[in-house]
């Protein structure tokens, strides 16, 4: 689901700093920033994470070939379900930038010099083949969620999160009700979502559920 490829001229970094990036920009810890999600959603999140180095043996900076202590280059491309492109690019380009700059040891060099590219790229609608088949993003966010709606019909969300904070009842995700663009009030409960099709599948699924 999510796929990153990060891309570094041969010898540009020493096998602790690589090994420190690949940890970091393939970790759903920097993309979730603390807002932990249910343990069982979170699982199946991070099972669908998946991030590749490539160091390159050629490499042009403005056709000049780079060599070793030359500073640093970096492309990072990201694949995620196209409908996801926009908002996840606005969210993960800076933090990427920031860890690419962490790692790099200059951050100011890396921020406002163009040493590092980050590219999100949106993934066209039932093209992402993930659990056997080709899946929609709302196909995707329920299934990362499936676990986590099994627990929950059997009222084993306990404990819940933070003061404030709902779990998503269809994905799992962690959701600050103050703050929240997509709520639902039933039975007098409101509820938390990330998006607008997790809310859409909810109110299916109180729409189906049996009456009494």
């Amino acid at each position: 689901m999510f796929f990153i490829e990060v891309f570094i001229p041969k010898g540009a970094l020493d096998p602790e700093r690589r090994r420190l990036l690949m940890q970091r920009l393939g970790s759903i810890d920097e993309l979730l920033l603390g807002e932990p999600m249910h343990p069982e959603a979170e699982r199946t999140m991070r099972s669908c994470y998946q991030a590749v180095l490539h160091e390159q043996e050629i490499w042009t900076v403005g056709g000049d070939l780079w060599s070793e202590g030359d500073p640093p280059r970096y492309v990072v491309r990201l694949q995620v379900p196209g409908s996801w492109r926009k908002e996840m690019a606005e969210h993960l380009i800076p933090i990427f930038l920031r860890v690419i700059g962490e790692i790099d040891g200059d951050p100011e060099g890396v921020a406002w010099e163009p040493r590092a590219l980050v590219n999100v790229v949106g993934v066209p609608e039932g093209s992402v083949g993930v659990f056997g088949g080709p899946m929609r993003s709302e196909d995707l966010g329920l299934r990362i969620g499936r676990s986590f709606r099994e627990v929950r019909r059997r009222g084993e969300t306990e404990p819940g999160p933070r003061p404030g904070a709902v779990y998503d009842p269809m994905c799992g995700m962690t959701i600050e009700l103050a703050t929240a663009e997509f709520t639902l009030e039933h039975g007098g409960e409101v509820y938390g979502f990330c998006c607008d099709p997790c809310r859409t599948a909810f109110r299916k699924e109180l729409e189906e559920a049996p009456a009494g």
